[in-house]
């Protein structure tokens, strides 16, 4: 006897509770799960986990069977602490605290769990809330280009690590991924730091793990002194942040926007100033 595709759909459609969910070694929490047959297939009415990490709010539909099978997904995520997750899905080191709501939706072909980079697209609306990105060494992030962004300040002359020993803190970061064919692309990813307006645009391998973006530096003229202010105590703190200051404030003024290009491997990209041949 052959089943049609909706009494397959019928036969698999998952419901229940599950108490604590682990994807790896990261803990999902309490997950439940509804679906219903539906002439077109298999509705996901409801996929949802919740934990101290990480919540997730999901809808979606299977259709179809076997080369005509169809999975499309709509969710929503929360994080409270992206860097304590990312550390937990071993992709520490890229980012340090990050609150985080993130908007996914996308479809690809075949069943829920033939998904992958590759067959994936659609669109990710993030943002990410009162974060630092710390100097790390190549190797350290790899979520949707994070390897270049915690790489700008030892690589694009933007030398705050040397007054602060921290890296960059950023207020936001606002943008778009568009994934199609295991490319995550962006044109509007934007960066507010006490230190610099940072807009990034281009793509990320995430297949072959590669790198190709633009990035264009803004500095801002009263970011230096709140940073040296936070690194440093007590009255003589405060007078070496005014000295520093001073000495900052007009190459600061006079400096304009400047561009970068980031290509190559995750690990070893290569980075060079548009218009001057510099390299880094």
């Amino acid at each position: 006897m052959k089943l049609c595709p909706i009494e397959i759909h019928r036969l698999l459609a998952p419901n229940g509770v599950i108490d604590d969910l682990r994807f790896g070694a990261v803990p999902l929490g309490r997950c439940e799960v509804q679906t219903v047959p539906s002439k077109q297939g298999l509705l996901i009415q409801k996929f949802s986990t919740q934990s101290a990490m990480l919540s997730t709010s999901a809808s979606g539909l299977w259709q179809g069977e076997g080369v005509q099978a169809r999975t499309t997904l709509q969710a929503n995520v929360n994080s409270p602490d992206l860097g304590k997750l990312l550390t937990a899905a071993h992709y520490g080191g890229a980012i340090r605290r990050g609150k985080t709501t993130a908007k996914l939706s996308g479809a690809w072909n075949g069943a829920p769990m033939d998904f992958s980079l590759t067959g994936f697209n659609g669109l990710l609306d993030l943002r990410i809330d009162e974060g630092q990105f710390p100097e790390v060494k190549a190797g350290g992030g790899r979520l949707l280009g994070l390897m270049s962004l915690a790489e700008l300040p030892r690589r694009l002359s933007l030398n705050f690590n040397d007054l602060t020993d921290k890296g960059l803190g950023f207020n936001s970061i606002k943008g778009e991924f568009r994934f199609a064919n295991g490319n995550a692309t962006t044109q509007n990813l934007r960066i507010d730091a006490p230190a610099a307006d940072i807009r990034i645009s281009g793509s990320t391998d995430l297949v072959n793990e590669r790198f190709d973006q633009r990035v264009l530096v803004q500095p801002k003229a009263g970011g230096i002194l709140p940073i040296i202010g936070a690194a440093t105590a007590g009255p003589l703190g405060a007078a070496t942040g005014v000295v520093a200051q001073a000495v900052l404030d007009k190459p600061l003024k006079e400096g304009s926007a400047t561009e970068y290009r980031i290509t190559g491997p995750w690990k070893e990209p290569e980075v060079v100033k548009q218009g001057g041949g510099e390299r880094k």
